[in-house]
């Protein structure tokens, strides 16, 4: 083994580093450093309570205990925030939660079954195509929603004021909003949750499928006056719910060359024979002719035709979901 040269200075250096590390004062002779650097401990040192008061999944490894006091008689309690902070999974492994707005008054907040979160429950999960809500929005994409086919717009939309929902802009950016359904005859169901903000004079298309401006070639929900939606094949106009301005939950569904339009709180119309459809599901419209802004909650499409009691089920979880 070669020699080197070892001062006092570097032995110093090196029980100064080790006391560093340990935070002792300990006085260490050359043969006690090999010792005292084994002894460093790893990591952090847990210290320090962390205080739960809500059920979930925390990281506790910088604490030493976890203090843990969940209020309620058994109904665990969360703020909106933290309740809107949570995945879908997490929201589901709750039972009761109270969703507490408020500190005084006799309406504080709701009250839900987490274990029953979700958007389309009742729909066969595999022809879900698209599940646009909140919680999967981004302000700098082109796309919005989960799933094969996700609202796909041609600039990007932003929140609309505080009220968790997406802007779209169809009348005043001129943007393109919509889905790709694959062809003029497939079967879809789609759902919307959303309210109308600016509209363009006479009648404008609110949601639906193109394929022409002509008899029985578009299946759409539109706008005429007042705060009425109506839905329609090209010639045949019906009045299908008075908004009064607020957020609907809406479905329109399109099964072997027959439409129909659903929305909460209103008789449905169903089953009205058209002769194609366009390629597309749109948003708002196109351009700024025939085009409306949208504020829009969720959007979620079926690639299928779901049965009178699936639609109606789905719309009324969407309407307990989002406070209709």
């Amino acid at each position: 083994m070669s020699k080197v040269l070892v001062t006092e200075s570097h032995l110093e250096a090196i029980a100064d580093a080790i006391r560093a590390k340990n935070g002792l004062s300990t006085e260490y002779r050359p043969g006690d450093m090999a010792q005292a650097i084994a002894d460093i401990p790893q990591g952090i040192t847990p210290s320090g309570t962390l205080n739960i008061a809500y059920n979930g999944t925390f990281d506790v490894t910088n604490y030493a205990s976890a203090a843990v006091a969940v209020p309620g008689g058994g109904v665990t309690v969360l703020t909106r925030d933290q309740w809107n902070a949570l995945t879908t999974a997490q929201k589901q492994a709750y039972g009761l939660v109270a969703i507490q707005d408020a500190s005084s008054g006799f309406k504080r907040g709701d009250l839900v079954y987490g274990a029953d979160y979700g958007y389309l429950i009742n729909s066969d999960p595999t022809k879900i195509k698209c599940i646009a809500a909140w919680e999967n929005f981004d302000p700098n994409s082109l796309s919005w929603g989960t799933g094969d086919v996700p609202v796909a717009m041609a600039s990007a939309c932003a929140q609309y004021q505080s009220e968790e929902a997406v802007y779209f802009n169809a009348k005043t950016g001129s943007n393109s909003i919509g889905l790709e359904l694959g062809s003029t005859s497939s079967d879809f169901t789609v759902y919307m949750v959303a309210k109308g903000l600016a509209y363009a004079s006479g009648d404008v298309v609110v949601a639906g499928s193109v394929y022409a401006w002509s008899s029985g070639n578009c299946i759409i929900l539109f706008h005429r006056s007042g705060t009425v939606w109506y839905d329609s094949v090209w010639g045949s106009d019906h009045s299908l719910i008075d908004t009064q301005g607020d957020y609907v939950a809406i479905a329109i569904r399109s099964g072997s060359m027959k439409a129909s339009w659903f929305a909460y709180g209103a008789t449905p119309r169903k089953d009205v024979s058209y002769y194609a459809h366009g390629t597309r599901f749109t948003f708002g419209g196109y351009g700024s002719t025939y085009s409306v802004d949208l504020a829009v909650k969720f959007v979620g499409y079926v690639a299928e035709a779901e049965s009178d009691a699936t639609v109606t089920a789905n719309l009324a979880n969407l309407a307990g979901m989002f406070n209709l």
